[in-house]
């Protein structure tokens, strides 16, 4: 390793070996917590990012299937006498809420795939860059490894928590939209 790290300067002479190692293996972990430190930053940004998203679509969903239960009640109580009138109020706002599911369920499930794809993006770069950093140094696999480990960890958290987000957010909004 000394030997390898010294031509790659071809300025090694004598103990400057163990000098030019030091300054070698600082370099590498000083990259591989700056970029540890960005993927996390991204990570963090994209989910709070989503997550704001997804409250403004919840409360839009809400205000939409308030508005046309509140209108369909107006218009039922009203209306012409007879159960026809209140049956096609009814049947019609239980459809507009049911296009706001829709509509809700589908956005969630676009946040998420965005939020995957970025993830696993930030982190492919991570990898790349911390392997061709460490190429320079032989014997620096230890460093890969745990910079690999630390990027599936971070990945694999993010990843539920915005899992649990969505699945959260989709059952209130469900139940919302069951209750009014």
């Amino acid at each position: 390793m000394l030997e390898v790290a010294c031509n790659y300067f071809n300025t090694c002479v004598g103990s400057f070996h163990i000098l030019l190692l030091v300054v070698f293996v600082v370099v590498v972990v000083v990259i591989v917590v700056v970029v540890v430190v960005v993927v996390v930053v991204v990570i963090v940004v994209v989910v709070v990012a989503a997550a704001v998203v997804l409250a403004v679509i919840v409360v839009v969903a809400v205000v939409v299937c308030r508005n046309s239960s509140t209108s369909s009640r107006s218009s039922s109580s009203s209306g012409s006498s007879g159960g026809s009138g209140s049956s096609s109020s009814r049947s019609s706002s239980s459809k507009n809420c049911t296009v706001v599911v829709v509509v809700v369920v589908v956005v969630v499930v676009v946040v998420v795939v965005v939020i995957v794809v970025v993830v696993v993006l930030v982190a492919g770069i991570v990898v790349v860059i911390v392997v061709v950093v460490s190429r320079l140094v032989v014997g620096m696999v230890v460093v890969i490894v745990v910079v690999v480990v630390i990027v599936v960890v971070v990945e694999a958290v993010i990843i539920v928590v915005v899992v649990v987000v969505v699945v959260v957010v989709v059952v209130v909004v469900v139940v919302v939209v069951v209750v009014n």
